[in-house]
């Protein structure tokens, strides 16, 4: 209520914050004030060998939604770059973990090999659901047309995947991998039902006979 803003939180704008200045856009607002408070403050991490630096802050200069107001204006007004940079950003990330274990723990030999294990066993990169997302989305449609009826339940699931995906690279700069957490869930059911499908497609009785016989 003091700050005439209905919401607990103003990390959206510290993110869409960093990411006009990520993309270069910062200056594309309707705001002349913000945009050389930024223009400023970067100037300050510059000479200060990018290292933080008492600067101009934001948060409290300006109010929350003025801030939101200027960082649809920077996307809105070069909507082109803004998407080449989320291209750029989905690029980037298609050889990152999807896994990652935040946990601390000793400095020991040991530790440090059964983390190796661990990224070992547990290593799926963005590519591998960029593609998943793709097929399963192929498959979706196929059942679609062939069945004419929709698949529900794995488009729900579908959806949960991509809509977090799309919020995490939107409204993220950093830690994607905790940041798609809460659709992992869905993604390992979405899997396992095409991994039951295979299964059940696979006639047992059949396929022993031919074993037999070979």
């Amino acid at each position: 209520m003091n700050a005439n803003f209905n919401g607990i939180s103003t990390v959206s704008n510290d993110n869409g914050m960093t990411e006009v200045i990520n993309a270069g856009i910062y200056q594309s607002g309707n705001d002349p004030e913000l945009s050389g408070a930024l223009k400023y403050n970067i100037e300050l991490q510059k000479q200060n060998n990018g290292k933080p630096a008492l600067g101009i802050n934001i948060a409290k200069r300006f109010e929350p939604d003025r801030v939101h107001r200027f960082i649809i204006a920077c996307i809105k007004n070069r909507l082109a770059t803004y998407a080449w940079y989320i291209c750029g950003k989905l690029t980037d990330l298609s050889a990152v973990n999807l896994f990652t274990n935040y946990a601390a723990h000793k400095n020991s030999f040991l530790a440090y090999r059964i983390e190796n294990v661990e990224h070992i066993m547990f290593c799926a990169t963005f590519n591998l659901l960029y593609i998943f997302i793709v097929l399963s989305f192929v498959s979706i449609i196929y059942t679609c047309i062939k069945t004419k009826r929709m698949p529900w339940f794995r488009m729900v699931l579908w959806m949960i995947v991509v809509m977090q995906l799309t919020i995490a690279v939107l409204g993220g700069y950093s830690e994607y991998p905790r940041l798609i957490l809460p659709a992992m869930p869905a993604l390992v059911i979405l899997l396992f039902s095409y991994i039951d499908e295979a299964w059940f497609a696979i006639d047992l009785a059949r396929l022993k006979n031919y074993q037999t016989e070979a």
